[in-house]
């Protein structure tokens, strides 16, 4: 008891979160500081809406079952009273959201509950996990979201439902995560960072829903954009176009991802021609059909990390091709690389990651590179099985 607050502190950093509630149960001290306002960001409180199974044993009804309520509706309202009856304001909050006639009431008073304007006052952290439809209750949350003046990180799983999303507001969010919805309005001025995720497997995958709209949002604060698609039934957007003006739509954008199945080269021209403040690029699987594509890699003159795990073409590879004077690191895969122009590499590079095709590729490249190459510092030649 004698132990200050910042060694109390300290001591409960070092415990596992099982320990730590057994810690907040040994007495009133040390519960009011484990969920005090600077340490429960720790914390993330997870409350699920969704409709809980009734079990069934030897023929009887599981007891949560009575005066017609299923058990997930008795589960929400003890929640609910919990809700009400507590004082801790969380900085981290996760939903799982789902629209049932058997279970709205209860759920939307425990959301009632939630949203209340004090326990938005502090939260940071927003995870909404959607289960099949579930449009009305993501309405409320949605709404509420412009009164969460710190919240700083949204992410909006709605692979497994069939909602839609028509407009997301925020002042303050600067990390955003969407998997498989995309509103069709995005009001975000200090977003820096969008994951995004499509899942062309998802139940309830609709492309004109989810994929064509990613592509007509603007994104003009944007400086990390991490765009995954998942594997699916193969389908090209219906409007083409709409991808090469989205990426000739971030001029601001330092980081890209691409980790979908195929990046086609007039997307790979659209990204050199504007992004030209990129820094950080990585294309999964790069599909080139003209000789001098590569060479536009040049106009990304800042560019200090290049990843281009596979390189689809039927042109040997040259180094020679480009001129990266500030690249510090390079990850190729192509099964026809020219070790020899390996020498054209700028000076600034410090490590070095091919995928090769062949052994003798490879055994070139090892007895080329630390020749030609003494300024770099790390570097890794591999035969991929891709090839």
């Amino acid at each position: 008891d004698e132990l200050p607050y910042e060694i109390l502190c300290l001591i409960f950093d070092r415990l596992d979160l099982h320990s730590l509630k057994c810690a907040s149960l040994t007495c009133r001290r040390w519960c009011e500081i484990i969920f005090s306002g600077g340490y429960i960001k720790r914390f993330t409180l997870y409350v699920p809406l969704v409709r809980w199974p009734v079990h069934v044993k030897d023929g009887q009804v599981s007891p949560f079952r009575r005066h017609g309520e299923d058990a997930g509706d008795s589960k929400r309202l003890i929640l609910l009273k919990a809700i009400k009856r507590s004082a801790r304001v969380y900085r981290n909050l996760m939903l799982e959201l789902e629209d049932r006639s058997d279970c709205n009431r209860s759920a939307t008073g425990t959301l009632y509950a939630l949203l209340e304007p004090h326990r938005l006052e502090h939260l940071v952290s927003l995870r909404i996990v959607l289960k099949q439809e579930a449009s009305q209750l993501l309405e409320m949350v949605v709404k509420r979201i412009p009164s969460m003046l710190q919240l700083r990180d949204l992410r909006l799983n709605g692979c497994f439902s069939s909602s839609t999303l028509l407009r997301l507001h925020s002042e303050t969010v600067a990390h955003l995560e969407l998997n498989t919805i995309v509103p069709r309005e995005l009001e975000m001025p200090r977003l820096h960072s969008l994951d995004m995720q499509i899942n062309r497997s998802a139940p309830f995958y609709a492309p004109a829903r989810n994929e064509d709209l990613l592509y007509l949002l603007t994104l003009d604060s944007v400086k990390e954009l991490k765009l995954t698609i998942r594997s699916g039934p193969i389908r090209e957007t219906h409007r083409p176009i709409y991808t090469q003006r989205f990426y000739r739509r971030l001029k601001s954008l330092e980081t890209l991802t691409l980790a979908e199945n195929s990046t086609p080269e007039n997307t790979f021209v659209a990204i050199c021609d504007t992004c030209t403040s990129l820094t950080v690029l990585s294309i999964c699987s790069l599909q080139i059909i003209g000789s001098r594509a590569l060479q536009q890699l040049s106009r990304l003159s800042n560019l200090r990390e290049l990843r281009l795990e596979t390189i689809v073409t039927p042109y040997p590879v040259s180094f020679a091709s480009f001129n990266l004077p500030k690249l510090e690191s390079l990850s190729v895969g192509c099964a026809l690389l020219m070790p020899e122009t390996v020498v054209m590499l700028p000076p600034s590079l410090r490590k070095l990651v091919l995928y090769c095709g062949t052994d003798k590729v490879r055994e070139e490249l090892s007895l080329v590179v630390p020749k030609l190459l003494p300024h770099v510092s790390e570097y890794d030649f591999r035969l991929s099985s891709f090839y």
